[in-house]
């Protein structure tokens, strides 16, 4: 019968698939219930999360496929689809019955309940944190870095002229083609200017690239135009090319093989950068992994992540190869406890704890404003600690009341919070160098250009703290960083506005008899100031006061002094 059913199922998808005149690749019985793996994928069931309550699971005595076609308004067969179904009619669920030894494992796990924070908990004894060299910034500290230094770490002008002579090359493609723009090869310093402009429309946010060459208007922004045009800054972000249009053609080719590089368009700079990170700083003992964090082969950490990342098997895993971890976990995650006595309730004070050691894991459950979960295999389930919250009493007053903490939950906190502010600042609501593109891998190219930004803001706070000195702002370092990349500073000289304030004739006189004598007045100054009366024929023309402008009395400079 179980041999029927494969066969069953199997020429279902035949047909489903197209593949009725292959009819000699039907699996065997003992190859499709081989493994927990193969049956989690033909049951449509995520092999991390898993659901265990009771009512999910329903009868699944299928004898017989039945394939359901379905036909659009016109009659034509659209995406078929097949439904498992057994003798009481009702579909296949996405959940399986589970082997009899997996379920006395689990029934046998099952059986402990959960403890308090009154019963002690014994930790496994934490590794030796042995790196191989000293963690932190791999610089030399007494040296001075300006933020075109740090930048240029992580994208030196050997991988600026490797990318120039790359963009020219696509430049020149793309114009063979038939673009219509013009185009004139792209050099390091120009490139350089144009990571700059990349950085300062990040800084200045507008809706349009077009709107920071705006003219003749109360919101034109002059500083672009003064680096390049609005046609030259468009074509060099049309044609940015990272490794060699005719090696991408190369590459291409061998789609499909184990030769083809999925990574090969963005590859030049993706190295330069790993190396860079390498070499410019080596990471503490804690480490905090979110969703950009790319893994690492490191011995003797702890790595705190969130709940994306946290499986009781990855943990096991990792702590086998000597890596410590903890994160906040998902109860529908698989292996994880639920279901046991002495859980924590919606009733529960604020501050209970309840724990299970799996070792090396352990599993603990704290009553907060919600139940928060955490797992672990670095920390013991309660040390003493205790954190302030503020509660409010039966006469309507908050009062502020120390409660129980787990250890776990404390160091989660800790250093979650770095991963935190590292992912604002790549975060598009700050200063990320990121622009809408079609192409994937230019995409990647902006990203590059916020990480290799990002980590120079990292080394300079690292050097200044190595130095107890104060460090800039992350706005103030990238508004330094974009004037050094553009070959300019920060402060520009005030333009002079031209002075409406200029001696002119009182009465002006074609005659030349009359110049000298004609329309004269007294001046304004020496009647006030030494009380006698001189005429003259000038006047202040924005004033319009009689003023001496001679050469042994200037009254006109004096008066506007």
């Amino acid at each position: 019968m179980a041999f029927r059913q494969s066969v069953d199922i199997q020429r279902a998808l035949e047909v489903l698939l197209g593949e009725d005149e292959d009819e000699g690749n039907v699996s065997s019985a003992a190859e499709s219930v081989d493994t927990d793996e193969e049956l989690d994928f033909e049951a449509g069931i995520d092999p991390v999360e898993e659901s265990d309550e009771p009512g999910e699971m329903l009868a699944e005595t299928s004898t017989s496929a039945d394939l359901v076609l379905q036909r659009g308004g016109d009659g034509r067969r659209v995406h078929p689809r097949f439904t498992l179904r057994g003798d009481s009619g009702l579909p296949r669920s996405r959940s399986r019955s589970k082997s009899p030894a997996r379920r006395s494992a689990e029934a046998q796990s099952s059986s402990q309940p959960w403890k308090t924070e009154a019963e002690p908990d014994v930790v496994s004894q934490p590794k030796c944190f042995t790196p191989h060299r000293a963690p932190g910034v791999q610089l030399d500290v007494k040296a001075s870095y300006t933020p075109l230094d740090l930048f240029q770490l992580f994208f030196p002008a050997d991988a600026a002229e490797t990318i120039c002579q790359n963009t020219n090359k696509q430049a020149a493609k793309n114009v063979a083609k038939g673009k219509k723009y013009k185009w004139t090869d792209v050099v390091v310093e120009e490139f350089y200017k144009f990571l700059g402009l990349v950085m300062f429309t990040a800084l200045v946010p507008l809706n349009h690239v077009s709107d920071f060459w705006r003219r003749n208007n109360i919101f034109s922004v002059s500083f672009p135009a003064t680096m390049m045009s609005r046609d030259r800054f468009r074509a060099i972000a049309w044609n940015v090319h990272l490794s060699d249009p005719e090696e991408d053609t190369v590459n291409e080719r061998r789609k499909g093989t184990s030769e083809y590089d999925g990574l090969f368009q963005v590859k030049p700079l993706l190295d330069v950068i790993r190396t860079a990170c390498q070499f410019c700083y080596h990471p503490n003992r804690n480490l905090a992994v979110d969703e950009r964090t790319v893994s690492s082969r490191v011995k003797s950490y702890t790595v705190f992540v969130d709940s994306f990342y946290t499986s009781p098997k990855l943990f096991r895993d990792l702590f086998s190869m000597n890596v410590g971890a903890c994160g906040v976990y998902r109860e529908s995650r698989k292996e994880c406890p639920r279901g046991r006595s002495n859980g924590l309730t919606r009733k529960s004070p604020l501050g209970s704890i309840r724990w299970i050691r799996e070792d090396p894991l352990v599993f603990v459950k704290w009553m907060d404003a919600q139940e928060v979960s955490v797992c672990s295999t670095v920390h013991p389930a309660f040390s003493g600690d205790t954190v302030q919250r503020k509660v409010k009493g039966r006469d309507g007053h908050w009062t502020q009341i120390n409660i129980p903490c787990p250890a776990p939950i404390i160091d989660h906190n800790k250093h979650m919070g770095a991963a935190d502010s590292f992912s604002q600042i790549l975060n598009t609501n700050y200063y990320t160098a990121h622009h809408k593109t079609s192409r994937w891998y230019r995409t990647l190219f902006f990203h590059f250009v916020d990480i290799a930004a990002t980590n120079s803001y990292v080394l300079h706070t690292e050097l200044c703290r190595a130095k107890q000195e104060r460090p800039m702002m992350h706005k103030q370092f990238m508004e330094e960083l974009t004037a050094q990349l553009c070959g300019t500073t920060l402060e520009v000289s005030a333009k002079k506005q031209r002075s409406a304030h200029v001696p002119v004739a009182i009465a002006p006189q074609a005659h030349a008899s009359r110049k000298a004598t004609y329309g004269r007045r007294s001046c304004v100054r020496c009647r006030k100031q030494d009380k006698r009366i001189v005429l003259t024929p000038w006047k202040c023309q924005e004033c319009n006061v009689a003023l001496c402008v001679i050469l042994d009395r200037n009254c006109f400079q004096e008066w506007h002094s």
